[in-house]
């Protein structure tokens, strides 16, 4: 899109007139689509877990760990339910991050990013685990 169509388009709102461009889409049924940088949270999240992995926890421990060792311990949010992320919620993001059906979403993106990184990132609950 031109930044003339959004110019004119924002002078037209100006004047009463509201365009095509600035209506708002119909929306969809269901839950919205959370923000980029929830999707990328979600992405990164997924990788810790990964990493945990990696450092020999099982998949629930790893689950666990990040969900109250790392996001509940400093004060994370969920988008809703209770007020502490819970393991199951770490487990489906884990599970939506390294599906391959959503590559192109910034979950996976900065899931696959994280992982061509060089070094490792440790969570500093890893590192006292390892000794």
């Amino acid at each position: 899109m031109p930044l003339s169509e959004l110019e004119s388009a924002l002078w037209a709102l100006g004047e009463g007139v509201t365009e095509p461009l600035l209506r708002p889409v119909s929306r969809r049924a269901g839950r919205p689509k959370a923000s980029q940088l929830r999707q990328e949270f979600v992405g990164m999240v997924a990788f810790t877990v990964q990493q945990l992995r990696d450092l020999g926890y099982s998949v629930p421990e790893a689950h666990q760990a990040v969900a109250d060792d790392e996001l509940n311990r400093v004060g994370a949010k969920p988008d809703r339910g209770s007020d502490r992320f819970a393991a199951r919620t770490i487990r489906d993001w884990d599970s939506t991050a390294s599906r391959k059906t959503h590559l192109t979403r910034p979950i996976s993106r900065v899931w696959r990013q994280l992982f061509r990184a060089d070094a490792p990132l440790f969570l500093p609950a890893a590192r006292d685990r390892q000794g």
